[in-house]
């Protein structure tokens, strides 16, 4: 009863609101405290199941940490170490383990919090240390507590305090400290003349927590529902290719990809998504780039190495939100912006040779003759082995060939003429960076390919501006921009030259592979290949219902056709966050195409 007594009248001095304060305080404090200790208990807890035999020390430890969640951290004393440990444990502590582990060995550990644990020998920090002290934050400036700081090749360490702060002694100015946390990118800071130092932490994106751009929003991988197909963009960029629909093909389930115009350089693709919906409209997907949907977009203008994700939403769901434009799928891009920190400029090139991966097998000077003769009887034989005929006949040379004539003759492959090896070169270069209010992407690219058929090709330039504005804590605004200028060059090898009535002449490949190796005057005269090659018309074939006359080569060649394409798109947006999950988007886009086509057919 006295010590009561004593304690209310200690009491009864001090005001009821004082009073009322000085109890959240104690409460608070020991709520944070149960906290701390729940942490540290809940890795002291963790149980450990091994059974090793004859094992190395660093063996052992890295086995720990792929079963639990503990790290260690040690020099090349533990590499160095020959002992070897015959070790079993079931359901054991941390410490029950590592006393076992390195008994006899001169090593010991420490537990520094947060599962890191050093394992160490004598001390790693001389008397000549410096002194560090700095902060550890994430990218909205939020301080982290129990982040491990480890100076790089030694077993020197400590981790952050509650409101993000550490101090270590590190051995000199060159020194490195590896900054990591759980659910955060490990970091090597370089210290140099630094005293105090200002860490941001980002964060790590696993595949369930990988956010998924759909539609109006956003969600992670783990919580998507409905059919939709992710494009791993690391692969993407792999392929040189002009435009990402082309490379698209066999990426996504569902998604079917070809050619527009038969592989033409430059020009677009076929997409259809789960098959067609038309037998007679267009199947092509809606196109939502960067929240801006799009209509049968210029996708050639889009450089590949400015896109960070692409999504294709496959089934019905997709028309609750774009309506029935969405019908046949979308396509949802969202291009890379500028992120907070600082500048980070990139350039790649790559340059690489293009081949005709197989050409058609096609008949030798002798099956050809024999064919004609065959085909034509003696016609045939008048115009390419005369000494063949009858001897009566006014067609008859006895000095002429004959079909033996043409076994070691060469003929004309007009593919060897036709194709050639290409070259692609491709060349980005790119700036991106900015501040927690402004955010900024720059990128350009050239883009040329001297495509395998002679006088064909595809040129592109590329440049794109990205800006993003905080401009209070409700206020936002942000513009896109993006140019191209593109030429495509060369005749269309799969369909006519001209019209629909063109004739078979029209087909360059049709053409090439109907045009006769050998004129029948080889025999006798050594420039007849020449004349072959390079004559535009070839006199002797006559025959109008398959007309080879035309010299396919020279046709190529000599063929002007030209698609200068001009695209310019700008998107605009404002947003007013009304509450903390209610905003207002305002949005506006300009997109312009000018296109000229130049043709000049032989």
């Amino acid at each position: 009863m006295k010590k009561i007594d004593s304690l209310a009248r200690c009491m009864a001095g001090i005001p009821f609101p004082k009073f009322l304060f000085i109890v959240k305080l104690v409460i608070i404090i020991i709520l944070f405290s149960s906290a701390q200790v729940f942490a540290v208990r809940g890795f002291s807890q963790q149980k450990i199941n091994l059974d090793v035999k004859n094992t190395a020390i660093e063996t052992i430890l890295k086995r720990i940490e792929t079963k639990t969640d503990y790290r260690f951290v040690y020099d090349e004393r533990v590499s160095q170490n020959k002992h070897r440990v015959n070790l079993y444990a079931k359901d054991a502590s941390i410490d029950y383990v590592m006393n076992r582990l390195l008994a006899g060995t001169g090593l010991s550990y420490k537990e520094l919090g947060n599962g890191l644990v050093i394992v160490t020998g004598n001390a790693d920090v001389s008397a000549k240390a410096i002194p560090i002290t700095g902060r550890v934050t994430d990218l909205s400036g939020n301080p982290l507590s129990g982040v491990s700081i480890v100076e790089k090749g030694t077993t020197n360490g400590t981790t952050s305090g509650v409101s993000g702060n550490f101090s270590i002694n590190i051995a000199s100015n060159e020194s490195v400290l590896i900054v990591s946390h759980i659910g955060y990118v490990l970091q090597e800071v370089r210290v140099g003349s630094r005293t105090k130092i200002e860490i941001q932490l980002v964060d790590e994106v696993k595949a369930d927590d990988e956010v998924v751009v759909i539609g109006y929003g956003a969600v992670r991988r783990r919580d998507l529902t409905g059919s939709v197909g992710v494009v791993n963009m690391e692969d993407l960029t792999k392929a040189p290719v002009a435009s990402f629909d082309q490379a698209l093909a066999g990426r996504i389930a569902g998604v079917q990809v070809s050619s527009a115009e038969d592989g033409q350089p430059g020009q677009g693709m076929n997409i259809v998504i789960r098959g067609a919906n038309s037998l007679t409209q267009d199947n092509s997907p809606l196109y939502v780039i960067d929240g801006f949907p799009m209509e049968d977009p210029e996708t050639a203008g889009i450089n590949p190495d400015d896109i960070a994700s692409i999504t294709v939403l496959k089934d019905a769901s997709a028309t609750a939100i774009y309506g029935s434009r969405a019908a046949n799928g979308v396509i949802v891009i969202e291009t890379k912006k500028g992120k907070q920190g600082r500048a980070d400029f990139a350039i790649s090139s790559s340059v690489g040779p293009q081949m005709a991966s197989k050409k058609m097998d096609m008949l030798s000077p002798y099956e050809f003759v024999k064919y004609q003769i065959e085909r034509y009887g003696e016609n045939g034989k008048a115009r390419y082995t005369p000494a063949d005929l009858d001897p009566a006949s006014p067609s008859y040379d006895a000095s002429g060939a004959t079909l033996e004539s043409y076994r070691n003759i060469q003929g004309v492959d007009w593919q060897d003429h036709l194709f050639k090896t290409g070259l692609t070169q491709i060349h980005n270069l790119s700036l991106r960076g900015g501040t927690r209010e402004t955010k900024y992407a720059v990128s350009g690219s050239f883009f040329d390919q001297d495509a395998i058929v002679i006088n064909t090709g595809y040129r592109r330039y590329q440049l794109r501006v990205s800006l993003d504005q905080t401009i209070s804590k409700k206020f936002k605004a942000g513009i896109n921009a993006n140019y191209s200028n593109q030429l495509a060059r060369g005749q269309i090898l799969g369909r006519t030259s001209a019209t629909s009535s063109t004739s078979i002449s029209g087909y360059l490949l049709y053409s090439v592979w109907g045009y006769r190796p050998v004129t029948g005057k080889e025999i006798t005269d050594d420039l007849a290949d020449d004349d072959l090659l390079n004559d535009i018309l070839d006199s002797d074939v006559d025959d109008a219902s398959s007309d080879f006359r035309i010299n396919p080569l020279v046709s190529a060649r000599e063929t002007l056709r030209e698609r200068k394409t001009n695209n310019y798109t700008t998107n605009a947006y404002l947003t007013y966050d009304i509450t903390k999950n209610l905003a207002l988007k305002i949005t506006g886009g300009l997109n312009g195409v000018m296109m000229r086509n130049d043709a000049f057919y032989n």
